[in-house]
């Protein structure tokens, strides 16, 4: 069944709200399985498996990332949003914010098997500021050796 507008408008606030704060920990990643699909197709079209996205959003342990909603275009007819988001990437240790970020971000809606609104596809832009993109490689360790995972 397709949501209305507030129903994806309160949505899309749970999911910011759960990535931020339970979405970048293997103790509470799994959270995110009440919005994600099993299998989620970014950018480049191509399929990826859920747990392999959980993994890719710990491979910056040093950083947490806050997502704030700047602005929500809900489109109700094809079940999709555009996110004006700013994104934080705050240092664990010290809480002190490594960079700030503006995203643009289309998110697709599908239903599970229950019947219950999935995320299916996302494409992500960032704001194309060359400093900003050389904090961020540092930040999130891009280019660097990667995080030992469990």
């Amino acid at each position: 069944m397709a949501m209305t507008y507030d129903e994806i408008a309160r949505f899309m606030e749970g999911y910011f709200r759960t990535y931020s704060e339970l979405g970048q920990a293997k103790e509470t990643q799994h959270a995110l399985d009440d919005y994600y699909m099993e299998e989620i197709f970014f950018d480049e079209g191509v399929p990826t498996k859920r747990e392999d996205w959980y993994r890719s959003c710990r491979a910056h342990p040093a950083v947490q990332d806050r997502l704030t909603i700047k602005k929500l275009v809900i489109d109700e007819k094809q079940q999709c949003v555009v996110a004006m988001v700013q994104t934080d990437a705050i240092e664990r240790a010290t809480g002190n914010i490594l960079v700030t970020l503006q995203l643009c971000c289309f998110y697709g809606f599908t239903t599970n098997e229950k019947g219950e609104p999935r995320i299916d596809r996302v494409f992500i832009r960032m704001e194309p500021n060359p400093h900003k993109q050389m904090l961020v490689a540092k930040a999130y360790n891009i280019g660097g050796n990667p995080p030992d995972e469990d």
